[in-house]
């Protein structure tokens, strides 16, 4: 079960692995979908480093697939891991489980 704090990381970490499911990408690329699959509605407004900002790193989840040198710092390229395809696939099983219960109040 997940504690209160975690329920709106653990969202952004769904939304972030089913973007990266889709193929490799950079942070601002994963931003970018996100905003526009959610119809503009899932917006934050700096392009946070996804991997830095959500805790993962290079060995767990993703993994640097590239990088993409059109600016001066150039742009990590990430991809999921088998580990993150797993973890993509809990975290659906879990957000189908949350999503059941909360309609279950919301139309008791």
């Amino acid at each position: 079960m997940l504690k209160e704090s975690d329920s709106l990381q653990e969202t952004l970490h769904l939304l972030i692995l089913k973007t990266l499911q889709r193929g490799p990408n950079d942070g601002f690329g994963i931003r970018v979908h996100i905003q526009a699959a959610s119809d503009e509605r899932c917006v934050w407004r700096r392009d946070p480093f996804i991997r830095h900002s959500i805790g993962w790193n290079e060995s767990d989840l993703l993994k640097v697939h590239g990088r993409l040198l059109t600016t001066d710092r150039g742009h990590v390229i990430t991809r999921l891991t088998n580990a993150g395809f797993k973890r993509l696939s809990e975290a659906e099983e879990s957000w189908a489980t949350l999503m059941k219960s909360v309609g279950k109040v919301l139309y008791a």
